[in-house]
């Protein structure tokens, strides 16, 4: 099982409550498959409280998922070379 760690709380636009509240950072282990390859990285995100989603209370504002993706990059170009 992956593990998840909460970080810290912040104060940001929430996309689900459509409001500005307190909400956690998080940053856990996560899996992704790149043209059958799969490699594990470090995926951080924001989570609501608040909400109770069947399809998650979590997101990553652009800077955030831009970070996400260079680690993705990373972690497959270390482990099977660049991607193709």
């Amino acid at each position: 099982m992956l593990k998840e760690n909460f970080m810290e709380k912040v104060i940001r636009d929430c996309p689900f409550c459509d409001k500005e509240h307190e909400v956690e950072k998080h940053i856990k282990n996560a899996i992704m498959e790149i043209n059958g390859n799969v490699v594990e990285y470090v995926h951080e995100c924001f989570v609501c409280p608040i909400t109770d989603c069947e399809d998650g209370n979590s997101w990553a504002p652009g800077r955030m998922l831009d970070e996400n993706l260079r680690r993705i990059r990373e972690a497959h170009y270390l482990k099977y070379g660049p991607i193709k």
